[in-house]
Order: C-alpha cells, then sequence, then structure tokens
C-alpha cells in the first residue's frame, strides 16, 4: 500500500515551496462533516518540502485560542485566521510554515485543527481529528482556557485510548507510545498557591491525588500518563486587555501583547523546541513533507476504509465493545498462528506444542495490550480467553496428531512404492547371492528414504516411528521373497528350454553322421559310434549354451571360463545331458 500512494504522489507532482502560502489546509471535514477529506493542494505544498520537517499540534475544544496560540509561537498574531464571533473559523487541519528548527536540525511546521465539541459536530469526527493530529505530531499541545477540567480530561482520555486501539490495530507503529504532551492554560489567573502547573495536571492523573467526588473512568485509572511519552502543562496570562483586543487579538501587534504573556510563551516555545524531533519512517527514516504526506493518506484511508473504531457517547457504554475487538483481534491472531504452524509437512507433536505455547502467550499480550493500562477491565475476561484458547488446543493437536499419522503412512507407501518397483526391474535371473545384493541395494534407499522423510518425528513418537519404519520392512521383505521365486522359475525355465534344444541337436546330429559314414552300410564298429557321440555331444552343449539367455550374475571376466563350464558348474541339467544324450541312441 505505501509503494502504491508513493507512486500517487510522485505521479501527481507538487507545488513550488515558493509558491505556497505560509498557512494552507491538508484535510477538511467532509460534506457531512462525519469524517476527513484531504485537500489535495495543501498536500501539494507539503510535498514540496524534501527536508526533515516535524510539526507542533495543537488540539483542544473550539473557541480556546489554538489558532492564536500558534500564530504567537511563530512570533505573530495574523498567521492562523482567528474570528471575533462565536463561530468557528478553523475546520478541518492546517498547517503553518516557521523558520524555527527542531533539536534535530529539522524544520517546525505548526499543526492547527479544529475545536472539539462544536456545534453539529459528533464525537466521532472530534475522534479522527485527534487522532490524525495525534499521528502527525512530534510535539502535541491540548489548549484550554482557564482551568484544567475533569471533564476535559476525560474526553482526552477518552480520544487518546481510541487513538491508541486504531494504532495498535490497523496503523501499526511501534512502539505503542504518543509524542510529548504538553497541556497549556490560556488566560490563567489563579493563584496555584505553590504548586506548579505540572502538579496541577496531575493531580488529575496520578494515584496520589485521588479524592472523593472525582469522576474516574475506570476505577479511577486514567492512563494519559503511560500512553504520552511525557507529560507537562503551562500557564498563559491574557495576552492583552480590553474587549476590543481580545475579540479580535490578530488586530493587536506581536510586539504589543502583554508582557507577562510573552514572557511566558518564550518559555513554552523553549520548551517545545529543545526536544522536538521529526517523527521516523521505518523505511525512510526521518519524514520529509513528502513522507509526511504519503503517512497521511495512509491515516486518512484508513479512517475512510471504517477501520476506526466508533465511540459512544460514554466510557462505560464503550467497555463491551473495546472488551469484543480486543478478544477479536487476539483470537483472529491465534487463529493465524495456528493455521501457519499446521504446514505441510506437519510439526511433530512436541514442535507444535510449543507453538500453540507461543502463540497462547502472544494471544494473551494482544488482548492486554489492546485493553493498555485497563487492567480490572481485562482480568475477569482473560480467564474466559484461557478457556477458550485451551478448547481450541484440544481440536488443534487432534488434528495436527491425525496429520502426523497421514504423513506416516504416506511416507511409507511411497517408500514401499519406491522399493518394490526397483525390486521389479532387477533383471533375472540372478543367482542368489547376487540377487541378495541387488535387492538389498534397494532395500536400503527405500529405508533411507523414510528414514529422511519421517526422522523429524523420531523423538515426539517413537513408537509410531518405529512401526512407520516396520512396516517397510516387512513390505520389502515381502518383494524380495517374491523376486526370489520369479528368478528360480526364470532359471528353470531358461535350463529347461536349452536341455531340450540341446537334445534335439544330439539327436538330428548322431542320425546325419550315422547315415553319412555307414552310407547304408550297417553295423558301424563301436569305436566309429562312440566318435560320432562325441561329435554330436560336444554340438550339442554348443548349442545348450547358445539358448540359455545368460543372465549379468553368471558372466565372469575370466577370458578362460567359457559359458557351457560356468553352467556346468551351475546346473546338474547339464549333466543329465552329457548321460541322457548316448542312453537315447
Amino acid at each position: 500500500m505505501w509503494l502504491v500512494l508513493v507512486l500517487l504522489v510522485l505521479a501527481a507532482g507538487h507545488c513550488r515551496a515558493d509558491s505556497c502560502p505560509d498557512v494552507f489546509q491538508i484535510i477538511r471535514p467532509d460534506e457531512a462533516h462525519a469524517s476527513l477529506e484531504l485537500v489535495e493542494k495543501g498536500l501539494g505544498c507539503l510535498e514540496a518540502l524534501d527536508s526533515p520537517i516535524s510539526l507542533v499540534g495543537v488540539v483542544g475544544s473550539v473557541h480556546t485560542g489554538k489558532s492564536f496560540l500558534l500564530s504567537a509561537l511563530n512570533h505573530s498574531t495574523s498567521g492562523f485566521t482567528i474570528g471575533p464571533t462565536h463561530e468557528a473559523t478553523t475546520t478541518g487541519i492546517w498547517i503553518g510554515m516557521t523558520s524555527m528548527m527542531g533539536a534535530d536540525g529539522s524544520r517546525v511546521l505548526l499543526l492547527d485543527t479544529e475545536g472539539f465539541s462544536a456545534a453539529g459536530v459528533n464525537e466521532a469526527f472530534d475522534a479522527q481529528l485527534f487522532a490524525t493530529a495525534l499521528m502527525l505530531s512530534s510535539h502535541l499541545v491540548y489548549n484550554s482556557v482557564k482551568l484544567i477540567t475533569a471533564a476535559e480530561v476525560e474526553y482526552l482520555e477518552t480520544l487518546a485510548r481510541r487513538a491508541h486501539l486504531w494504532r495498535l490495530r490497523d496503523v501499526g507503529i511501534s512502539p505503542f507510545r504518543f509524542p510529548p504532551l504538553t497541556w497549556v492554560v490560556e488566560d490563567f489567573c489563579q493563584d496555584l498557591l505553590g504548586a506548579t502547573p505540572i502538579d496541577w495536571l496531575m493531580s488529575f492523573l496520578g494515584e496520589r491525588d485521588v479524592r472523593a467526588g472525582r469522576r474516574p473512568l475506570v476505577e479511577g485509572n486514567y492512563t494519559l500518563a503511560s500512553l504520552f511519552e511525557d507529560i507537562g502543562a503551562h500557564t498563559l496570562f491574557l495576552p492583552a486587555f480590553g474587549r476590543q483586543a481580545l475579540r479580535n487579538l490578530s488586530s493587536v501587534a506581536y510586539d504589543d501583547l502583554d508582557k507577562d504573556f510573552l514572557s511566558q510563551l518564550d518559555d513554552l516555545r523553549r520548551r517545545l523546541l529543545e526536544d522536538i524531533v521529526s517523527i521516523s519512517s521505518v523505511r525512510s527514516g526521518k519524514l520529509s513533507g513528502r513522507g509526511m504526506s504519503v503517512f497521511l493518506r495512509v491515516l486518512v484511508n484508513s479512517l475512510r476504509d471504517g477501520h476506526f473504531p466508533s465511540l459512544p457517547s460514554l466510557w462505560s457504554s464503550w467497555e463491551g465493545q473495546l472488551l469484543s475487538r480486543a478478544r477479536a483481534d487476539a483470537l483472529t491472531y491465534h487463529s493465524t498462528a495456528v493455521k501457519l504452524a499446521m504446514r505441510k509437512p506437519p510439526m511433530p507433536p512436541a514442535d507444535f506444542a510449543a507453538n500453540l505455547t507461543a502463540a497462547r502467550i502472544e494471544t494473551e499480550r494482544i488482548f492486554r495490550d489492546s485493553l493498555f493500562g485497563l487492567e480490572p477491565l481485562w482480568r475477569g475476561p482473560m480467564d474466559d480467553l484461557r478457556e477458550e484458547l485451551s478448547a481450541r488446543e484440544v481440536k488443534d493437536y487432534e488434528i495436527n496428531d491425525a496429520a502426523v499419522d497421514r504423513e506416516l503412512d504416506d511416507a511409507v507407501e511411497e517408500a514401499v512404492s519406491k522399493a518394490e518397483h526397483a525390486i521389479e526391474r532387477i533383471p533375472l535371473p540372478l543367482r542368489a547371492a547376487d540377487l541378495d545384493a541387488a535387492a538389498s541395494e534397494h532395500v536400503v534407499a527405500a529405508s533411507d528414504f523414510l528414514s529422511l522423510r519421517i526422522g523429524r518425528y523420531a523423538t515426539s513418537v517413537p513408537k509410531r516411528h518405529a512401526r512407520a519404519l516396520r512396516r517397510l520392512a516387512a513390505a520389502c521383505k515381502a518383494s524380495v521373497t517374491s523376486v526370489k521365486l520369479a528368478s528360480a522359475e526364470e532359471e528353470s525355465s531358461i535350463l529347461s528350454r536349452a536341455v531340450s534344444s540341446g537334445l534335439r541337436t544330439y539327436d538330428l546330429e548322431m542320425t546325419a553322421s550315422t547315415i553319412r559314414l555307414s552310407a547304408g552300410i550297417l553295423p558301424i564298429s563301436a569305436r566309429e559310434m562312440d566318435s560320432l557321440d562325441l561329435a554330436a555331444r560336444r554340438k550339442a552343449l554348443i548349442d545348450f549354451d547358445r539358448s540359455i539367455i545368460s543372465p549379468r550374475g553368471y558372466e565372469t571376466d575370466d577370458p578362460d571360463a567359457s559359458t557351457r563350464s560356468r553352467w556346468l558348474r551351475r546346473s546338474d541339467t547339464a549333466l543329465m545331458l552329457n548321460t541322457s544324450a548316448p542312453a537315447m541312441h
């Protein structure tokens, strides 16, 4: 998705920096004022900034002086638009250029936002606006007027929790900590009675000041101090005096503002700039204006696609949604992890159990992190989640065990098939020793194949592993026995045919020789008969040798050994030929 957005940005081009105004809008509300829309012209100005940038963002309720504060931070009173009426003048998100530099050398920009709780604007829009400003800012300022109230702290807590959940689930930014937060109280004239502004703020957030009558979110558990990287507080005196000046501060020159206000403003500016740095991208390091534009598109597209959790009016009514979403996210992760573990070939049971244990631990962590800081809320449901995981694991073990059995069966069948096919292809006949050697070679090859394929199961399921090896051994033994019988039958058939051929040759030779010798005069002398017998017998044995298809097991490298002598040494059939032929005559 990042690559697609980058290509779109590159294809669209961007404005030249010197052609952009000092203040420009990058996000506006849609027509229904319910979600955010990108302002392409403003994004073009942002994309023109090639060097790293860092943003100081200001959020807060409507008409609390956010736009004026940002202009004043930039040593002006007329940068961002401010109005003299009760109607809000800022909508969406605006960017203001400055010459200020961050601690890391990045160019500091100012980010102005539409005020919360405006007439006709629902809380869901406020939440989207806050989350986007939060993600873009290197330092976030929450602006209020006169006082810090529990209602504002509670609303900020709700917005921050919701942004944290979105950040964890859909934006995927890690680690899960927000930028520094500074709470600024404008028009402050009260006496803090020796306390500091941060003490005042922490009286709402810290556990050291849990007082009767305070309105807690969940058992008095605020988590702003844990979510934000650092929290500070600052007060500002009235910037000017007189109805007309306070009604429209843009009409007052910056140097004419109240000196106490300017002094406190200088302290605030120094605090904001002393440690501000550009937010980083995993791919590109510090973000430039173009990188920030791409990041902003990702954020707004995520909001537009409906990935942002809905926000009920009351925190208590949101607990159920938080729990449900956290449980669903955790179980979705667990299902994905188990699916990956059930790969082919299946894992040995011990390894599979280790993967399930790791998946359980991570699932529980995701569930807790999704309910960050709400231990009283997730402690009971965690037990229910663990029961669900245990029930799933029982089925998962059964499925994996069945897969292991199938793998063992398939491996044995393939090994047996390889062995039988190889043994059946041995040329027959072979003498017993050579046949045993050839068959043994194929049996060993099949055993090695099976051992290599199922070796991973030897430790986890030794009995099933050994049974698979025994099945192969039994099948190979049967195959070898079968091929030995076939070899014997083939040898017997060959010899039988050779003997018949030899006897027929002997008979023909004796008859022909006798006729030629006697020329019809009988009888023939015994000496002549012996000579004829010897010659016929030699031809018969030569024919016997030729009739035999000699298998490789009978061949020899000895040049003096004849085929006939080899078969005579190995077969009583040749002896039968030597004795039976004379008897016939």
